[in-house]
C-alpha cells in the first residue's frame, strides 16, 4: 500500500483511476476524489451565493425584524450591514436561546463575520471555514465590498456532486 499523503495530485488521480477500473471504488467516489483534488484550481466565486440573495438587515435592526426575516426567507442566519459593508453575522440560535423581546436591538447578539477575498480558491476557503464557528463567510471584492456568501455546505456539495 502506497503512502497516499506523499503522492502528487496527478499521482493521486492515477491511483484512484486504477482503483475505479479494478472495482475498488465506485465511479462516484472517483469523481468525488477528482473534485477534492481540484479544489485548489476552482475560484470561490463559482460556489458562492450572490450577495443580493443573502438575508441581511441593518445594523440597527431589532429582534422583531430578524424574526420577520427568518419567517419570510426560512434561513437560520442573516448578516448585519451598515453602509453597504457587512458588520456581523447572526444565527437564529443566538436569538432563540435568549428569549429576547421583539424591540431589543440585534447587534449585541451578533458575531464577527469571516471575510474571504473573491480571488481565493475553494481549498483555502475550506480551511478557513473549518476554523470558523459558523462555517460560513462573506465573499468580498478588492475594496472589501460584499459580493457573495459561501458555506461549508456549498464546499461539501461541490465535492460530493458532478
Amino acid at each position: 500500500m502506497r503512502d497516499l499523503h506523499q503522492l502528487s495530485i496527478e499521482a493521486l488521480r492515477d491511483y484512484f483511476a486504477v482503483s475505479e477500473k479494478e472495482g475498488v471504488i465506485s465511479s462516484a467516489q472517483s469523481r468525488m476524489m477528482d473534485n477534492a483534488t481540484s479544489m485548489h484550481k476552482v475560484p470561490v466565486r463559482t460556489l458562492m451565493t450572490p450577495f443580493k440573495k443573502v438575508p441581511r438587515l441593518s445594523i440597527r435592526a431589532t429582534v422583531g425584524d430578524y424574526k420577520r426575516l427568518v419567517a419570510r426567507r426560512g434561513e437560520s442566519y442573516a448578516v448585519l450591514v451598515e453602509k453597504h459593508q457587512v458588520v456581523a453575522i447572526l444565527s437564529i440560535f443566538s436569538v432563540v436561546k435568549r428569549r429576547l423581546e421583539d424591540d431589543q436591538p440585534l447587534r449585541p447578539y451578533a458575531e464577527d463575520v469571516l471575510l474571504v477575498e473573491e480571488n481565493r480558491n475553494i481549498k483555502s476557503v475550506f480551511y478557513r471555514l473549518r476554523r470558523n464557528p459558523f462555517h460560513c463567510a462573506v465573499v468580498v471584492d478588492a475594496r472589501k465590498n460584499p459580493v457573495g456568501f459561501i458555506r461549508m455546505e456549498d464546499v461539501a456539495r461541490y465535492i460530493a456532486t458532478n
